[in-house]
């Protein structure tokens, strides 16, 4: 019996963890009841925002819209609230599965624990096997019965059309809106480090170099117009008078190579492992600004990554949108370089 109740028991421990532990990067969305002070009138959703006089409310339950700002939205006067029912979206399920899990553990064990010692007759075999089924299930029963009313409990705040009242509690619901948790993700997820080391470059200036999820990124991008040896690169200009220098896509991926010895124009691969570290287009739109771009909203980079013979893959950034993407532009087009260790 031991070879049987042992690897169950370790199963249902692991499964258990695993449901309690959520993925890593993930928001915990607050589902709200909202219920108004007329009568039979209620709105329910994911708390999305708290205001200084509302709540707001939406329907979507897919993170990739809180981070590319494509959902729709309703917005709920205090002055309209009764009550306020709040509950972590997925808690009452989880309850239910974690306590029916817990409740089929220790009912195994118990069974197990009061099983007749020895050698035991007939009837006893009978009886022992007949505890091994029952126990588990109502132990099973017991813990769906707990976490159910566990899971299912809800923080229920009273306003009653009251600013005074909503005053008091406007903190406990902002700890559970969307945006209170989508601001928390952004800060502490990975950002870029400025590295003590920096690159002399051919043209005599120096770069300052940033490092992110194993990656090495140049500082700022390639201003140079002309080679070492003198000679102008044909296909880079100025974007605007004085300031940034674009490059055709021949420009930045031909030769001689435009990038210092040892670093290169990144893929379009490479780009999204960056994106990714650093959790995603929605916050890589609020995070570059702050030291990929040196303070620039919106930018445009090529990438080595080929479309056929015309097109070729580049990155916009476009701040103030909140977006990122990846998306094949003309080869002729003057974009920006960055370039990448190899």
């Amino acid at each position: 019996m031991k070879s049987v109740i042992f690897p169950i028991v370790a199963l249902l421990l692991q499964a258990t963890t695993l449901v309690a532990q959520p993925g890593p990067g993930t928001l915990k969305p607050y589902r709200a009841w909202v219920t108004a002070i007329q009568r039979h009138q209620s709105v329910n959703g994911i708390l999305y925002e708290v205001r200084d006089s509302s709540i707001v409310i939406t329907q979507s339950t897919d993170i990739r819209d809180y981070l590319n700002r494509t959902f729709d939205t309703e917005e709920i006067p205090v002055k309209m609230i009764r009550t306020i029912d709040v509950r972590k979206k997925g808690a009452l399920g989880t309850g239910i599965l974690i306590g029916g899990l817990t409740g089929l553990l220790f009912g195994l064990v118990i069974g197990y624990a009061t099983n007749a010692p020895g050698d035991v007759n007939e009837l006893d075999k009978q009886f022992n096997t007949g505890k091994m089924i029952v126990i588990p299930l109502l132990g099973a029963g017991v813990g769906v019965a707990i976490g159910s009313s566990i899971g299912g409990a809800k923080m229920r705040l009273k306003i009653s059309g009251s600013q005074v009242r909503f005053n008091l509690d406007k903190e406990k619901l902002n700890d559970r809106s969307i945006m209170t948790h989508l601001e928390q993700s952004r800060v502490s997820m990975a950002n870029f480090t400025l590295l003590k080391d920096s690159l002399r470059r051919s043209d005599d200036k120096y770069s300052r170099l940033l490092a992110l999820g194993g990656q090495v990124w140049l500082a700022g991008d390639m201003d140079i117009l002309s080679l070492p040896d003198g000679s102008a690169i044909q296909g880079a200009s100025r974007l605007d008078p004085g300031k940034d220098v674009g490059y055709t896509y021949d420009a930045a991926n031909g030769a001689p190579a435009l990038c210092p010895d040892g670093f290169h124009v990144p893929s379009m691969q490479e780009w999204e492992s960056m994106l990714n570290s650093l959790g995603g287009p929605g916050y890589a739109a609020v995070k570059l600004p702050a030291s990929f771009t040196q303070g620039k909203t919106a930018g445009n980079w090529w990438t080595s990554t080929a479309v056929g013979d015309q097109d070729a893959y580049a990155l916009s950034l476009d701040a103030n949108a909140g977006t990122v993407i990846l998306h094949a532009v003309k080869k002729s087009s003057r974009l920006s370089v960055r370039c990448l260790r190899d």
